[in-house]
């Protein structure tokens, strides 16, 4: 998986160059999660999945935390400043962490 994408949003996140959808900010309320904590988790977070379909490359990048993490924000690699478009509580019906990293299930 290239890291590519993730590097970018993080050089402007660190630029302060993010932008924040309607439908992230609505879900952010929804669920008690800041700006802060959202810009904390593109920095400091664990890139889990890249999604290469439409128009713009989409990033899923965790919280950095030690035990299963409580969020994650899926942000588009957009020009020219990334946006984000959700802020989702890690569900375990979708995700399991293994070795402190958020895996996809499978569906069967």
């Amino acid at each position: 998986m290239s890291e590519i994408p993730f590097k970018i949003i993080q050089e402007c996140v660190k630029k302060g160059q993010l932008y924040y959808s309607p439908h992230s900010i609505a879900r952010m309320a929804e669920r008690y999660i800041d700006r802060e904590k959202v810009k904390a988790c593109i920095l400091t977070g664990k890139l889990i999945e890249l999604q290469d379909h439409g128009r713009d490359i989409k990033v899923v990048i965790q919280e950095s935390t030690s035990e299963t993490p409580e969020f994650y924000v899926v942000v588009a690699a957009c020009y020219p400043r990334p946006h984000v478009i959700t802020v989702c509580r890690t569900m375990e019906e979708v995700w399991e962490c293994i070795g402190g990293v958020l895996k996809r299930r499978r569906t069967r």
